[in-house]
This record gives structure tokens, sequence and C-alpha cells, in this order.
């Protein structure tokens, strides 16, 4: 199958690589391929997706064109024989730098001129191949190829939502816990009924886990019933997983069973429970939310700070001006802010204090809460924090001073 495909390409490409140049290289993948539509190109570089995320561009280039003419610059090459030329995915590993990304977000803007069209039945046979041969990946967790896996599969689309639904079946429980994980990112309303039978019968928590959770990102209400139900499940994991489901969801009709989860749960559950209830501002779970900022786990104690920040539940403040003292500093934080959604001028105080907290989240969080409430009193404090080193303190503070002047 032949295909008449052009590309017109500025000679700006090659002083990209060479300004933008990777140490730790990139994955070339489907992206760019699947936005102009050649499949051809996707059945040759789908090999790609597997093991060579970290090798220099060149090599990449080289893998998909042949070994002939190794020195051949870029320009030759694309002048030579390129079909479509792919730079994909944004799939950089951190240690690569940002000049990854600022390569490929500046290649990615050159002229791209297709003539021709493809067949169109041939094109969703070899699709669909494609698509599953990357699925295949999904059990990779190297960052490069998790993150070209996930960019990739938001490309195709439905195609991919089929298979991904395909995949929550698989033999590999790993292959399905990551087919669960990425519908819900896809937010696939289609996968609804499959993602509650996962939910139902699936035997591996870790799987029950991500479908509980893909349900919550697709939101749909029908899935409710089923995740009220995967609370009183025996694995925490479950539970956890249904909890934050049902809170972004904002699901009021489970609050009696989010209470529940919340007073005999582990500590990961109790965490998302905790969340959850904040997330539908649930008043009747107050108390038992303020009993928790003195749980040993500091994980659960933050969110239940979160918590009674979003109910604005008043007469946590006492107990939350103690918890801006706490040894850990995402309760500390999450103190603050709680104390600032609820607004009492009593924790004014305690927040200037928190100012001069060592850690920054704690200060911006403090000076976020003290612009809230509108406390004069917390003028000079602020104006302190805008010669700070950090460039966000210095930021949060200007704010804050703007919400309180605003005031007056």
């Amino acid at each position: 199958m032949k295909f008449n495909k052009r590309i017109e390409l500025t000679t700006k490409a090659e002083p990209i690589f060479s300004k933008y140049k990777v140490l730790g290289g990139f994955c070339v993948s489907s992206s760019l391929a699947l936005s102009f539509q050649n499949i051809y190109v996707l059945d040759k570089i789908n090999i790609l997706i597997r093991g060579i995320m970290n090798r220099q561009i060149l090599e990449t280039i080289i893998k998909i064109h042949g070994r002939g003419g190794i020195k051949m610059s870029l320009k030759e090459k694309i002048e030579n024989n390129i079909t479509v030329f792919l730079l994909g995915t944004l799939v950089t590993g951190f240690l690569a730098g940002i000049g990854t990304y600022k390569a490929i977000l500046e290649i990615a803007k050159l002229e791209v001129v297709s003539e021709g069209r493809l067949n169109q039945k041939s094109d969703s046979s070899q699709l669909e191949e494609v698509t599953k041969k990357i699925i295949q990946d999904m059990t990779n967790r190297d960052m490069d190829v998790e993150t070209g896996v996930k960019y990739a599969l938001a490309k195709i689309g439905k195609p991919a939502i089929t298979q991904l639904i395909v995949a929550l079946k698989a033999k590999d429980k790993n292959l399905r816990e990551m087919a669960a994980l990425y519908l819900g990112e896809m937010q696939a309303a289609d996968a609804v009924d499959a993602l509650i039978y996962a939910l139902q019968n699936d035997d591996e928590p870790y799987v029950m886990r991500e479908a509980a959770r893909a349900l919550g990102e697709i939101g749909n209400k029908k899935s409710v019933k089923s995740l009220r139900y995967a609370l009183k499940d025996n694995n925490s994991l479950t539970r956890e997983g249904a909890a934050y489901a049902l809170g972004k969801m904002k699901a009021i009709e489970a609050q009696d069973d989010l209470i529940n989860a919340l007073k005999n749960g582990a500590p990961n559950v109790k965490v998302e429970a905790a969340r959850a209830l904040g997330k539908i501002q649930a008043h009747e779970s107050a108390e038992y939310l303020l009993n928790l900022l003195n749980d040993k786990n500091s994980s659960v104690r933050s969110s239940a700070a979160y918590a009674l920040g979003m109910i604005k539940y008043t007469k946590a403040v006492d107990a939350l001006i103690i918890a801006l003292e706490d040894y850990d500093k995402d309760v500390k934080a999450s103190a603050a802010r709680a104390l600032g959604k609820i607004g009492d001028p009593s924790a004014v105080d305690a927040l200037i204090i928190a100012l001069e907290d060592y850690n920054k989240n704690v200060k911006t969080n403090a000076a976020g809460a003290l612009g809230k409430i509108g406390d004069t009193r917390a003028i000079e404090p602020l104006k302190k924090l805008l010669t700070n080193n950090d460039l966000w303190v210095r930021n949060q503070a200007e704010w804050a001073l703007k919400d309180i002047q605003g005031r007056y």
C-alpha cells in the first residue's frame, strides 16, 4: 500500500533539535500521526512503543527509517523518504529536562501538508491492531512509556475505549488495573457497565479500586448503588476507591455509608471518606471529622481538616487552631486553609504566627486564610512576606493584602 504524503518542513526543524538536544531522549510515538490520520506511519511506529523510551532522537529516527545514511541530516531525511515526521506525545522523561518539551512544542507548529487519502477500511483495521499493541504496554510503569501510552490512547479516542473495555477481562491483573485507570482518565461513558461489572466481580482489590475510581471520574449516577455497596467490601483498597468516587460525584445519598466508613475504616479509607464528606458538605459528619483531628495518622488528620473547612464547621475553629501546631506540614497547611474557609476572626493571631512556619505551603495557606478573613491585624505581618525568597509566598501575601485592603 502506498500513500502519497508530502511534508513541507521549514529549516527551523534542525536548529530546534540543536537548541533543545536531549540527554535522556524521548519516545517517538503515535500522536502526531494520529493527528494527520496517517495509519501507515502508526503501523511503523508502534514497534517503538516497546523498549526505546530512553534512546537518542537520532536512534529513534533510524529505527523508523532504516539504518542507511545514519549521518544524514534531519532535513535530508525528511526530503528523502519520510511519510510523516513523527514527534510524539510530549513523552519525555523528567530527566530529559524541559528542553525536550519545548522542542516538541516548537516542531509541532511546523507546517505539515498531506496529499491523498487513506483507505478507510484499512485505516480501521490497522488502527485496531496498533491500539491493541499500545494497550499491551499499559503495565509498563516507566514514566516515559506511561505518558506515551496515555497520550496515544487519548488521541485514538473511541476505538481505544473499546479495546480498554476488552482489557478489563484480561488474564493479567495488572492489565485489568491499568485498563480501568485509563478508562477513568478518558472519562469513558461507554465503559460504565463494564466498570461496574469489574467492581462487583473482579477478585483483585487493585482492579476493584481503579474501577471504582474510574466510575467516579466518569460521574454516571447509575454507578452510585454499586459504589455504596463497595464501601462495605472486606478489602480496604476497594473501600478507598468507592469513597473517592462517591466524593467525586458528590453523592449526598451516600452520606451515611461514608460516615460508617469514616468510623470503621483503615487509614486510607478514612482519608477518602473524610474528603468525600467534605465535598458533599455533609454537616452530619462534622463531629466525626472533628474527632479525626486527633487520629494517629497524619493523612487522616489532614483530610479531616480539609473536610471541616469545606463544611465550614464553626465549632471546629479551636481544634483547627491547635492543628496549626501539628508536627506534620500537610496537617498544618490543611488547618490553615480550613480556617480561611470558615472565616472566624478568632483564628487571626494563630494564622499570623503560622506565617513564620518553615514550610512554604503552611505560609501560603496561612496568608490565603488571612486574606479571606480580612482582618487588618494581618496587614503588617503579610507585608513582611513581600520580600520572601519564594515567589509563590510573595504572590500569596500580595493577593491576601489586596483582599484585606479591598474591604476597606
